[in-house]
C-alpha cells in the first residue's frame, strides 16, 4: 500500500501573549532521532531529520502534480525541476527553508493519513505560535482568510504505514521564485516567511517586546530548527535523540 497526501498552513500576523500558551503532553514513550538512521528504520523505529537548505535552489512535484501551475516553459525553468514520489502540487525548496522528513510507523501511532497530516500541521502551528506569537491556522480546502499567507508546505508518502517526505517551513526564504509558480495549486494567494511576518507584526505593533531580540538569519533558523525539534517531539510524545550529520550523508542514505 502507498499512499500520498499534501495538506498547507496559513498564518495571521497576529501577536498572541506568551503566557496564554497552554499545553498538555504526555511524557514521551518512543524514541525519535533528529537525523537519519545509517541503517533505513525497520516498522519498530522511527527517525526524523531537519535540514537547512543550503542547496541550489530547486522546483519539486507532486505524483500528481499538474504542469499547468508552472509559470515557465517547463524546457527552460528558472531552476532545475524534480518529480518525487509525494503528494501535492508544486512547490519550491531554497536556501532559507527548513526542511523535516520524519520516517514514522504509524501503526506505533495512529494508522490514519489525516491524523498524520494533521499532527504535522499542529507542529508548524505551535512553533509559530510558542516561539515568534504568531497565530497560526489550518485552511481546508481553498478558503483562505483576508490577508493570510502560506508559510509551510507540507507532502507525504506512506508505504505499509511506514512516513516519508515531509515538511518545508519558510524562515528566511528569498520569496521571488514563489512568483514563477502556483504554490500547492492554490491561485492568487500569497506565500509568506518568518523573517516577513515578524517585520510586519513588529512595524505594525510599534517598539513591542517580542520573544525574540532582532535575531539574524542565522540564528532565526537556528531558533526556528531548535522549536520545530522540540514541538515535534512534543505532538508525537517521543523523545528526541541529537546527532549532526553532514547534509551530504543525508543524501546518500535517502
Amino acid at each position: 500500500m502507498i499512499l500520498a497526501a499534501a495538506s498547507k498552513v496559513m498564518v495571521q500576523s497576529q501577536h498572541v501573549p506568551p503566557s496564554t500558551i497552554q499545553k498538555n503532553l504526555t511524557k514521551p514513550t518512543l524514541s525519535l532521532a533528529s537525523f537519519p538512521l545509517h541503517n533505513k528504520p525497520g516498522f519498530n523505529s522511527n527517525a526524523t531529520t531537519t535540514h537547512r537548505n543550503t542547496k541550489s535552489p530547486v522546483y519539486t512535484l507532486g505524483t500528481a502534480s499538474s504542469e499547468k501551475y508552472l509559470n515557465f516553459d517547463i524546457k527552460n525553468p528558472p531552476f532545475q525541476i524534480y518529480r518525487t514520489e509525494r503528494g501535492g502540487e508544486v512547490t519550491y525548496h531554497g536556501p532559507g527553508q527548513l526542511v523535516m522528513y520524519p520516517i514514522i510507523n504509524l501503526r506505533n501511532h495512529k494508522m490514519d493519513l489525516h491524523w498524520y497530516l494533521r499532527a504535522l500541521e499542529e507542529v508548524v502551528i505551535r512553533v509559530l505560535f510558542s516561539t515568534f506569537s504568531l497565530k497560526a491556522s489550518r485552511v481546508e480546502g481553498f478558503n483562505w482568510g483576508l490577508g493570510n499567507q502560506k508559510l509551510a508546505a507540507i507532502g507525504i508518502r506512506a508505504s505499509q504505514w511506514i512516513t516519508y517526505h515531509g515538511l518545508a517551513l519558510n524562515v528566511t526564504t528569498d520569496l521571488s521564485p514563489f512568483s514563477w509558480i502556483v504554490p500547492c495549486g492554490i491561485q492568487d494567494r500569497q506565500v509568506g516567511s518568518i523573517k516577513r511576518l515578524l517585520k510586519i507584526d513588529q512595524s505594525s505593533n510599534g517598539c513591542r517586546e517580542t520573544n525574540l531580540d532582532h535575531p539574524d538569519n542565522c540564528q532565526l533558523i537556528d531558533i526556528t530548527n531548535n522549536s520545530l525539534i522540540k514541538e515535534f517531539s512534543e505532538v508525537f510524545q517521543v523523545e528526541v535523540i541529537k546527532k549532526n550529520v553532514l547534509f551530504s550523508e543525508i543524501s546518500e542514505n535517502f
